[in-house]
Protein backbone atom coordinates (compact mmCIF):
# COMPACT_ATOMS: atom_id res chain seq x y z
CA UNK A 1 0.00 0.00 0.00
CA UNK A 2 1.38 3.43 -0.96
CA UNK A 3 2.02 5.83 1.88
CA UNK A 4 -0.69 8.25 0.77
CA UNK A 5 -3.30 5.49 0.63
CA UNK A 6 -2.17 4.25 4.03
CA UNK A 7 -2.77 7.69 5.53
CA UNK A 8 -6.27 7.86 4.01
CA UNK A 9 -7.15 4.35 5.20
CA UNK A 10 -5.23 3.63 8.41
CA UNK A 11 -5.30 7.02 10.09
CA UNK A 12 -8.79 7.50 11.45
CA UNK A 13 -9.89 10.94 10.30
CA UNK A 14 -12.08 11.03 13.41
CA UNK A 15 -8.98 10.73 15.60
CA UNK A 16 -7.09 13.29 13.55
CA UNK A 17 -9.86 15.90 13.75
CA UNK A 18 -10.22 15.20 17.46
CA UNK A 19 -6.45 15.62 17.94
CA UNK A 20 -6.78 19.07 16.34
CA UNK A 21 -9.57 20.24 18.63
CA UNK A 22 -12.64 18.48 17.24
CA UNK A 23 -15.34 17.17 19.59
CA UNK A 24 -17.29 14.04 18.65
CA UNK A 25 -21.06 14.33 19.04
CA UNK A 26 -21.78 10.74 20.07
CA UNK A 27 -25.50 11.40 20.48
CA UNK A 28 -25.87 12.21 16.78
CA UNK A 29 -23.25 9.74 15.49
CA UNK A 30 -23.64 6.13 14.38
CA UNK A 31 -21.29 3.20 13.79
CA UNK A 32 -20.99 4.17 10.13
CA UNK A 33 -20.58 7.94 10.46
CA UNK A 34 -19.44 10.39 13.11
CA UNK A 35 -20.63 13.94 13.69
CA UNK A 36 -17.76 16.15 14.86
CA UNK A 37 -17.93 19.76 16.05
CA UNK A 38 -14.84 21.52 14.74
CA UNK A 39 -14.25 25.23 15.28
CA UNK A 40 -17.56 26.86 14.32
CA UNK A 41 -18.70 24.10 11.99
CA UNK A 42 -19.96 20.53 12.04
CA UNK A 43 -18.30 17.70 10.07
CA UNK A 44 -19.64 14.32 9.05
CA UNK A 45 -16.95 11.63 8.76
CA UNK A 46 -17.49 8.25 7.11
CA UNK A 47 -15.71 5.84 4.74
CA UNK A 48 -16.02 5.67 0.96
CA UNK A 49 -15.95 2.59 -1.26
CA UNK A 50 -12.14 2.64 -1.26
CA UNK A 51 -12.12 2.35 2.55
CA UNK A 52 -10.74 5.90 2.75
CA UNK A 53 -11.94 8.11 5.58
CA UNK A 54 -13.79 11.08 4.10
CA UNK A 55 -15.50 14.11 5.57
CA UNK A 56 -17.72 16.97 4.57
CA UNK A 57 -18.43 20.27 6.27
CA UNK A 58 -22.19 20.81 6.63
CA UNK A 59 -21.64 24.57 6.64
CA UNK A 60 -19.33 24.73 3.62
CA UNK A 61 -19.83 22.43 0.64
CA UNK A 62 -16.32 23.18 -0.64
CA UNK A 63 -14.72 21.82 2.51
CA UNK A 64 -14.75 18.05 1.99
CA UNK A 65 -12.51 15.15 1.02
CA UNK A 66 -9.92 12.88 2.66
CA UNK A 67 -7.41 13.55 5.44
CA UNK A 68 -5.21 15.28 2.84
CA UNK A 69 -7.95 17.79 2.09
CA UNK A 70 -8.71 18.24 5.78
CA UNK A 71 -5.12 19.20 6.54
CA UNK A 72 -4.83 21.64 3.63
CA UNK A 73 -8.26 23.25 4.11
CA UNK A 74 -8.44 23.37 7.90
CA UNK A 75 -5.03 22.98 9.54
CA UNK A 76 -2.45 24.58 7.24
CA UNK A 77 -3.99 26.51 4.37
CA UNK A 78 -0.56 27.22 2.87
CA UNK A 79 0.65 23.62 2.91
CA UNK A 80 1.67 22.00 -0.36
CA UNK A 81 1.48 18.25 -0.91
CA UNK A 82 4.97 17.59 0.49
CA UNK A 83 4.31 19.56 3.69
CA UNK A 84 1.02 17.71 4.13
CA UNK A 85 2.66 14.30 3.81
CA UNK A 86 5.40 15.27 6.31
CA UNK A 87 2.78 16.42 8.84
CA UNK A 88 0.75 13.21 8.54
CA UNK A 89 3.89 11.09 8.64
CA UNK A 90 4.86 12.79 11.92
CA UNK A 91 1.37 12.19 13.35
CA UNK A 92 1.56 8.51 12.40
CA UNK A 93 5.08 7.99 13.79
CA UNK A 94 4.46 9.81 17.07
CA UNK A 95 2.77 6.74 18.54
CA UNK A 96 -0.65 7.10 16.88
CA UNK A 97 -3.09 4.32 17.85
CA UNK A 98 -6.60 4.18 16.40
CA UNK A 99 -9.25 5.05 18.98
CA UNK A 100 -12.30 5.80 16.85
CA UNK A 101 -12.84 3.61 13.79
CA UNK A 102 -15.69 3.55 11.28
CA UNK A 103 -17.81 0.45 10.79
CA UNK A 104 -18.46 0.15 7.07
CA UNK A 105 -21.80 -1.62 7.66
CA UNK A 106 -23.87 1.43 6.77
CA UNK A 107 -27.60 1.50 6.36
CA UNK A 108 -29.03 2.07 2.91
CA UNK A 109 -30.30 5.48 4.01
CA UNK A 110 -26.84 6.60 5.15
CA UNK A 111 -25.24 5.23 1.97
CA UNK A 112 -27.76 7.09 -0.20
CA UNK A 113 -27.17 10.45 1.46
CA UNK A 114 -23.40 10.20 1.73
CA UNK A 115 -22.68 8.68 -1.68
CA UNK A 116 -25.15 10.92 -3.49
CA UNK A 117 -23.72 14.02 -1.80
CA UNK A 118 -20.17 13.00 -2.73
CA UNK A 119 -21.21 12.45 -6.36
CA UNK A 120 -22.72 15.92 -6.82
CA UNK A 121 -20.97 18.49 -8.98
CA UNK A 122 -20.89 22.27 -9.02
CA UNK A 123 -23.00 23.85 -11.77
CA UNK A 124 -20.90 24.60 -14.82
CA UNK A 125 -21.42 27.36 -17.37
CA UNK A 126 -23.75 25.25 -19.52
CA UNK A 127 -25.93 24.34 -16.53
CA UNK A 128 -26.32 27.99 -15.59
CA UNK A 129 -27.09 28.92 -19.20
CA UNK A 130 -29.86 26.30 -19.28
CA UNK A 131 -31.44 27.70 -16.11
CA UNK A 132 -31.25 31.21 -17.54
CA UNK A 133 -32.77 30.03 -20.83
CA UNK A 134 -35.57 27.86 -19.43
CA UNK A 135 -36.36 29.46 -16.07
CA UNK A 136 -35.29 33.02 -17.02
CA UNK A 137 -33.43 33.40 -13.72
CA UNK A 138 -30.51 35.82 -13.91
CA UNK A 139 -27.02 34.33 -13.69
CA UNK A 140 -26.11 36.66 -10.79
CA UNK A 141 -29.03 35.31 -8.75
CA UNK A 142 -27.96 31.71 -9.43
CA UNK A 143 -24.43 32.52 -8.31
CA UNK A 144 -25.79 34.17 -5.16
CA UNK A 145 -27.28 30.81 -4.11
CA UNK A 146 -24.60 28.62 -5.71
CA UNK A 147 -23.61 26.84 -2.49
CA UNK A 148 -27.13 25.44 -2.15
CA UNK A 149 -27.44 24.12 -5.71
CA UNK A 150 -25.64 21.22 -7.41
CA UNK A 151 -26.19 18.74 -10.25
CA UNK A 152 -26.00 14.95 -10.30
CA UNK A 153 -24.66 12.55 -12.92
CA UNK A 154 -28.05 12.48 -14.66
CA UNK A 155 -27.97 16.27 -15.15
CA UNK A 156 -30.70 16.85 -12.58
CA UNK A 157 -30.53 20.18 -10.78
CA UNK A 158 -30.18 19.32 -7.09
CA UNK A 159 -31.26 21.54 -4.20
CA UNK A 160 -29.57 20.65 -0.91
CA UNK A 161 -31.93 20.26 2.06
CA UNK A 162 -30.79 20.94 5.61
CA UNK A 163 -32.18 20.08 9.00
CA UNK A 164 -31.96 22.81 11.64
CA UNK A 165 -31.76 21.63 15.24
CA UNK A 166 -30.89 23.08 18.61
CA UNK A 167 -28.32 21.11 20.57
CA UNK A 168 -27.50 21.66 24.26
CA UNK A 169 -24.91 24.40 24.85
CA UNK A 170 -24.88 25.25 21.15
CA UNK A 171 -26.43 27.51 18.56
CA UNK A 172 -28.78 26.13 15.97
CA UNK A 173 -26.93 23.66 13.78
CA UNK A 174 -27.72 22.90 10.16
CA UNK A 175 -26.92 19.53 8.66
CA UNK A 176 -27.43 18.12 5.18
CA UNK A 177 -30.33 15.69 5.42
CA UNK A 178 -31.57 15.20 1.87
CA UNK A 179 -31.90 16.45 -1.67
CA UNK A 180 -34.65 17.69 -3.98
CA UNK A 181 -33.87 17.17 -7.64
CA UNK A 182 -35.48 18.46 -10.82
CA UNK A 183 -34.68 17.97 -14.49
CA UNK A 184 -35.06 21.06 -16.65
CA UNK A 185 -35.85 19.18 -19.87
CA UNK A 186 -37.97 16.22 -18.73
CA UNK A 187 -39.67 17.90 -15.72
CA UNK A 188 -38.67 14.87 -13.64
CA UNK A 189 -38.51 15.56 -9.91
CA UNK A 190 -37.53 13.37 -6.98
CA UNK A 191 -36.23 13.22 -3.43
CA UNK A 192 -33.29 11.50 -1.73
CA UNK A 193 -32.90 11.31 2.03
CA UNK A 194 -35.15 13.29 4.36
CA UNK A 195 -37.05 16.43 3.50
CA UNK A 196 -35.65 19.51 5.20
CA UNK A 197 -35.38 23.17 4.30
CA UNK A 198 -33.59 24.54 1.28
CA UNK A 199 -31.84 27.88 1.72
CA UNK A 200 -28.66 29.24 3.22
CA UNK A 201 -26.76 26.76 5.41
CA UNK A 202 -27.40 28.99 8.41
CA UNK A 203 -29.58 31.98 9.20
CA UNK A 204 -27.93 35.41 9.13
CA UNK A 205 -29.03 37.19 12.34
CA UNK A 206 -29.17 40.46 10.36
CA UNK A 207 -31.78 39.07 7.94
CA UNK A 208 -35.01 40.21 9.54
CA UNK A 209 -37.33 38.94 6.80
CA UNK A 210 -37.71 35.23 6.11
CA UNK A 211 -39.29 34.52 2.72
CA UNK A 212 -41.04 31.16 2.39
CA UNK A 213 -41.58 29.36 -0.94
CA UNK A 214 -42.94 26.08 -2.23
CA UNK A 215 -39.99 25.55 -4.57
CA UNK A 216 -36.39 26.69 -4.82
CA UNK A 217 -36.92 27.92 -8.37
CA UNK A 218 -39.69 30.20 -7.11
CA UNK A 219 -37.32 31.55 -4.47
CA UNK A 220 -34.66 32.30 -7.09
CA UNK A 221 -37.25 33.91 -9.37
CA UNK A 222 -38.60 36.07 -6.53
CA UNK A 223 -35.08 37.26 -5.74
CA UNK A 224 -34.64 38.16 -9.41
CA UNK A 225 -37.99 39.99 -9.58
CA UNK A 226 -37.75 41.93 -6.35
CA UNK A 227 -34.06 42.06 -5.39
CA UNK A 228 -35.25 41.84 -1.77
CA UNK A 229 -32.66 40.99 0.86
CA UNK A 230 -33.44 38.43 3.54
CA UNK A 231 -33.42 34.72 4.25
CA UNK A 232 -34.95 32.56 1.51
CA UNK A 233 -36.40 29.21 2.54
CA UNK A 234 -38.08 26.66 0.25
CA UNK A 235 -39.95 23.52 1.29
CA UNK A 236 -39.77 21.98 -2.20
CA UNK A 237 -43.25 20.52 -2.00
CA UNK A 238 -45.53 19.88 0.93
CA UNK A 239 -44.22 20.32 4.46
CA UNK A 240 -45.04 18.75 7.80
CA UNK A 241 -44.31 19.18 11.48
CA UNK A 242 -40.61 18.37 11.08
CA UNK A 243 -40.06 21.20 8.59
CA UNK A 244 -42.07 23.58 10.77
CA UNK A 245 -39.87 22.62 13.74
CA UNK A 246 -36.74 23.36 11.71
CA UNK A 247 -38.22 26.74 10.78
CA UNK A 248 -39.12 27.41 14.42
CA UNK A 249 -35.54 26.61 15.45
CA UNK A 250 -34.25 29.04 12.85
CA UNK A 251 -36.34 32.02 13.86
CA UNK A 252 -35.35 31.66 17.51
CA UNK A 253 -31.95 33.09 16.59
CA UNK A 254 -33.22 36.56 15.67
CA UNK A 255 -35.63 39.15 17.00
CA UNK A 256 -37.98 41.46 15.15
CA UNK A 257 -38.26 39.06 12.26
CA UNK A 258 -41.13 38.81 9.78
CA UNK A 259 -42.29 35.72 7.91
CA UNK A 260 -43.31 36.43 4.33
CA UNK A 261 -45.42 33.70 2.71
CA UNK A 262 -44.70 33.61 -1.03
CA UNK A 263 -46.55 30.43 -1.94
CA UNK A 264 -48.35 29.62 -5.18
CA UNK A 265 -51.46 31.56 -6.17
CA UNK A 266 -53.84 28.61 -5.76
CA UNK A 267 -55.74 26.68 -3.08
CA UNK A 268 -52.68 24.68 -2.07
CA UNK A 269 -50.68 27.88 -1.63
CA UNK A 270 -53.48 29.31 0.51
CA UNK A 271 -53.49 26.19 2.68
CA UNK A 272 -49.73 26.49 3.20
CA UNK A 273 -50.13 30.13 4.25
CA UNK A 274 -52.85 29.14 6.69
CA UNK A 275 -50.62 26.42 8.16
CA UNK A 276 -47.85 28.97 8.75
CA UNK A 277 -50.29 31.41 10.40
CA UNK A 278 -51.61 28.71 12.72
CA UNK A 279 -48.11 27.61 13.72
CA UNK A 280 -46.50 31.02 14.26
CA UNK A 281 -49.12 33.09 16.04
CA UNK A 282 -46.63 35.42 17.75
CA UNK A 283 -44.76 36.44 14.60
CA UNK A 284 -45.59 39.16 12.11
CA UNK A 285 -46.69 37.39 8.92
CA UNK A 286 -47.05 39.00 5.51
CA UNK A 287 -48.46 37.38 2.37
CA UNK A 288 -47.14 38.12 -1.13
CA UNK A 289 -48.90 36.39 -4.00
CA UNK A 290 -47.65 36.03 -7.57
CA UNK A 291 -49.81 37.43 -10.36
CA UNK A 292 -49.77 34.08 -12.16
CA UNK A 293 -49.49 30.64 -10.57
CA UNK A 294 -46.04 31.15 -9.02
CA UNK A 295 -43.18 33.63 -9.03
CA UNK A 296 -41.19 31.70 -11.61
CA UNK A 297 -44.12 32.03 -14.03
CA UNK A 298 -44.25 35.75 -13.22
CA UNK A 299 -40.54 36.08 -14.02
CA UNK A 300 -40.82 34.13 -17.29
CA UNK A 301 -43.82 36.21 -18.37
CA UNK A 302 -42.08 39.49 -17.49
CA UNK A 303 -38.86 38.65 -19.34
CA UNK A 304 -40.73 37.33 -22.37
CA UNK A 305 -42.63 40.63 -22.58
CA UNK A 306 -39.39 42.59 -22.19
CA UNK A 307 -37.83 40.47 -24.94
CA UNK A 308 -40.70 41.22 -27.32
CA UNK A 309 -40.55 44.96 -26.57
CA UNK A 310 -36.78 45.06 -27.01
CA UNK A 311 -36.99 43.10 -30.26
CA UNK A 312 -39.58 45.51 -31.68
CA UNK A 313 -37.38 48.47 -30.79
CA UNK A 314 -34.43 46.87 -32.58
CA UNK A 315 -36.56 46.34 -35.68
CA UNK A 316 -37.41 50.03 -36.02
Amino acid sequence: MKEIDRFKTNISLIDYIEANGGVINEEKSSQSSKIIDFNDSKFIVSKNDNEHYVYFDTFNNKNQGTIIDFYQKNINLKADFKATILALRKFEKDGYITKNAINKNTTKKEIDIQSYYNSLKILDKKDIENIVKIRKIDENIINKFKYTIRKDNKNNIVFINNSFNIYPNSNNVSQVCGFSKKNLTTNFKGEIGEKGLWGSPYLNPNSKNIYLFESSFDALAFSDLTQKEGQYIAFNGSFGEKQLLYLENLIQRITGQKLVCCFDNDKIGESYTQKIKEKFTNINIEVLKPSLKDFNEDLIHKKNILYIITTKKDQK
